[in-house]
C-alpha cells in the first residue's frame, strides 16, 4: 500500500469513528445522561464533528497535492520538447511549431483534468497589431486542446480586441503576470469579447449575481490566464510588459476549480518556456 492510500484509509477510519461516537452519544448517552452531563456530550459531539470536517478538508488539500507529483514527467516533457523547439531557433517551419505547441495543449490540458478532477481547456493566443489611424492589439487562436476546438467555430469571426477582455487588458496594462478567477460570474463589469457569440449575461435584478452563475453563458466559469513574456529579471522592469506576445488560458466549466497557490506556477512556467517559442513566429 502506497503512503497516500494509507493516509486517505486512516483519515476514512477516523472519520467513521468519529461519526460512530457522535451517533452513540446521541442515541445512548445524552438520554440517560444527568443534566450536568448533558452539556459534556454535546461538546463531545461538537469536537468529533470538527474532526470530520478536518478530516475531509485534510485529505482533499492531500489528495489534490499528491496528484502533482504524477505530473512531473510530464511537465518535464513539456519544458524539454518547447526547449529543443527553441535551440533549433530560426530555421522551423510555422507547421512545425504550431504542431509542437499543439502538443503543449494537450498534455496540458490532461494534466489538469488529472490535477482538478474537472475537465479542462487549454489554448494559447497570440498578440496581433493592427495598424489603423492608431495602433491596437487583438488576440487570436494559434492552437487549442483537441476536446475543445468546437469553440473556434462560434468565435472564429469575432475581432477578440485586447481592450474588450478584462484578463487580457489587465496583463497587457500592467506588470501582472496571470489573471485568475475561480468564479468569473462574480467579477464585477468583467469584460469577453465571446460573449458576442455566447450572449450577454444577466446584470439587472435583485438576485443579479445568482441567476448571472445559473445563466452564464460562457463555456467556463474559472479561468487562469498567464502572459507569455520573458521572466523579468528585477521587480521594476517594464521591459517584460512591452514584451507581452500572447497567452496562455486554462478554464473549466465548472466554478472553483482551481488553485491559485499551485495552478498559476504550473501554468506560469510554462507560459514563460513559450515565450521563446512565439517569438519565432513573429520574426
Amino acid at each position: 500500500m502506497t503512503r497516500s492510500a494509507l493516509q486517505v484509509l486512516l483519515n476514512v477510519i477516523s472519520a467513521v469513528s468519529a461519526a460512530v461516537t457522535i451517533f452513540v452519544a446521541i442515541r445512548s448517552w445524552y438520554p440517560k445522561a444527568s443534566p450536568d452531563a448533558q452539556p459534556a456530550i454535546l461538546f463531545l459531539c461538537a469536537l468529533c464533528s470538527a474532526l470530520i470536517v478536518a478530516l475531509a478538508a485534510t485529505n482533499y488539500v492531500y489528495a489534490r497535492r499528491a496528484r502533482y507529483g504524477r505530473i512531473v514527467p510530464t511537465l518535464n516533457d513539456i519544458h524539454a520538447e518547447l526547449y529543443r523547439l527553441t535551440f533549433r531557433g530560426l530555421g522551423l517551419g510555422l507547421s512545425e511549431i504550431r504542431g509542437t505547441c499543439q502538443h503543449t495543449v494537450d498534455q496540458l490540458s490532461e494534466m489538469f483534468n488529472r490535477t482538478t478532477g474537472r475537465r479542462c481547456a487549454v489554448c494559447i493566443k497570440v498578440v496581433v497589431a493592427e495598424e489603423n489611424e492608431t495602433q491596437v492589439f487583438r488576440v487570436q487562436t494559434f492552437c487549442r486542446n483537441h476536446s475543445s476546438r468546437d469553440r473556434e467555430g462560434l468565435t472564429r469571426r469575432i475581432d477578440h480586441w485586447i481592450e474588450a477582455n478584462t484578463d487580457f487588458e489587465d496583463l497587457f496594462a500592467d506588470q501582472r503576470r496571470y489573471f485568475f478567477s475561480n468564479w468569473l460570474p462574480w467579477v464585477e463589469d468583467y469584460k469577453n469579447s465571446s460573449f458576442q457569440a455566447y450572449g450577454v449575461p444577466h446584470d439587472r435584478g435583485f438576485f443579479k449575481t445568482l441567476v448571472r452563475h445559473a445563466k452564464w453563458p460562457l463555456p467556463y466559469r474559472s479561468t487562469i490566464v498567464c502572459a507569455v513574456r520573458p521572466r523579468p529579471t528585477t521587480s521594476g522592469e517594464e521591459d517584460a510588459t512591452q514584451s507581452l506576445i500572447g497567452y496562455l488560458c486554462v478554464d473549466s466549466r465548472r466554478a472553483r476549480t482551481f488553485s491559485e497557490d499551485d495552478d498559476v506556477d504550473v501554468l506560469q512556467g510554462v507560459a514563460e518556456s513559450l515565450y521563446s517559442v512565439l517569438r519565432l513566429i513573429k520574426r
